[in-house]
């Protein structure tokens, strides 16, 4: 249940709305952290690549950055 209720979290995070523009910045405070290294080939793949510059409106770089968000107080 925990994934399904962060992935919620994170749409309502990164989904576009009314109140969102071209020029919202996010502020994110925590460590980086090694992944599993799995993550930075949907970086690359021509039909992700597409689809995260329509919907976030940039070309990713061809990597992760994994980030351990510190909690909220």
């Amino acid at each position: 249940m925990q994934l399904k209720e962060e992935c919620y979290e994170f749409r309502k995070i990164f989904s576009p709305s009314p109140s969102h523009s071209q020029n919202t910045e996010f502020v994110f405070t925590g460590h980086v952290i090694n992944g599993m290294g799995g993550g930075a080939y949907y970086t690359i793949v021509d039909g992700y690549k597409r689809q995260i510059g329509a919907k976030l409106g940039f070309t990713p770089f061809p990597d992760t950055l994994n980030l351990r968000l510190a909690s909220q107080k």
